[in-house]
C-alpha cells in the first residue's frame, strides 16, 4: 500500500496502476473478497485515469485489510497454541 501511495502522491500514474495490480493479486491470493473487489476499481480507475475517488478506495481498502489480517490471526490461533 506504501508504494501505491507513494506513487499516488507524485502524480506517478502509471507505477501507482502496477502496484494497484500487484496488490489485487496478493489480496487475491488471500480471498479477502471486499478488499479484493476495491483493489480490481481502484486499478481500473486508474487505468482510465479516473482519480476522483481514488483517495476512498483507498481508505476503504486499508480498513478491509485490517479486517482481513485480523481474520486471518484469528484462524491461525489454534495453530500457534498447539505447539
Amino acid at each position: 500500500m506504501r508504494l501505491l501511495a507513494d506513487a499516488l502522491d507524485r502524480g506517478d500514474r502509471e507505477n501507482a496502476v502496477d502496484y494497484a495490480h500487484k496488490l489485487k493479486g496478493s489480496i487475491g491470493v488471500i480471498r479477502a473478497a471486499a478488499a479484493f473487489d476495491i483493489a480490481r476499481r481502484l486499478e481500473e480507475s486508474l487505468r482510465l485515469g479516473d482519480l476522483s475517488g481514488v483517495e476512498g478506495m483507498m481508505d476503504r481498502l486499508k480498513m478491509e485489510l485490517e479486517k482481513a489480517r485480523a481474520e486471518l490471526l484469528t484462524s491461525l490461533e489454534p495453530i500457534s497454541t498447539q505447539a
